[in-house]
């Protein structure tokens, strides 16, 4: 069962967003913001019953305004969260396409857990490799030296993306069901992410934080 993660009531730490500006053909990544939280709750309920379950390990059916705002707050330091965003035409405002996020373990500063998740209409064209790889290039500086996550065992695409960008799976599982994925911080920053328009999708991740 989804739980929500109590680094969700952390307080903000403010960090410069990246100046890169969206396009229509690339979303501008950048760390979350308070005011994010309606595009957020947006962004949750347009996805799939499908990728909700890869992303929530859970039916999850809606999000409440109160989860959206929970998953827009991040201290910076334990939590960092970024969103892939592009412009909405006809508001003028942005919408979420993709969200990652990575929390510091409690025993071992030096490991974090990760979360990624894309819009079912963006998936296939990289951005969750990108998002990974600005993920881990804040965290290094922060002492995360590993990232990892648990995938759901028939979550065959997403299995396929954690071989390609680098990542090990380990010999034992958390739990039946879940396969566990290790990777350096160091070399996932560096990661080479190229577009793979018309192939099979491989951005939503079957990840649940606790």
């Amino acid at each position: 069962m989804f739980r929500l993660p109590a680094f969700a009531f952390l307080p903000r730490f403010a960090i410069p967003a990246m100046r890169r500006r969206a396009t229509s053909h690339e979303p501008a990544l950048r760390p979350v913001e308070a005011d994010d939280a309606a595009a957020m709750q947006a962004f949750v309920e347009t996805l799939s019953a499908a990728s909700r379950r890869r992303r929530f390990h859970a039916g999850v059916q809606r999000c409440s305004t109160a989860f959206a705002q929970a998953l827009c707050r991040a201290d910076g330091v334990r939590t960092l969260v970024l969103v892939a965003v592009v412009p909405m035409a006809d508001s003028g405002g942005t919408r979420v396409v993709g969200e990652a996020r990575c929390v510091t373990d409690t025993d071992d500063d030096a490991a974090a857990e990760f979360a990624v998740a894309i819009a079912d209409d963006w998936q296939g064209r990289g951005v969750a490799a990108r998002l990974l790889a600005e993920l881990a290039a804040r965290a290094l500086p922060r002492g995360v030296r590993w990232f990892h996550g648990d995938v759901l065992e028939d979550n065959d695409p997403m299995r396929a993306l954690m071989h390609k960008l680098g990542f090990a799976a380990a010999e034992r599982a958390p739990e039946p069901g879940l396969v566990r994925f290790e990777a350096g911080t160091d070399a996932l920053r560096t990661v080479s992410v190229q577009r793979t328009r018309g192939k099979p999708r491989h951005d939503a991740l079957s990840l649940q934080l606790i």
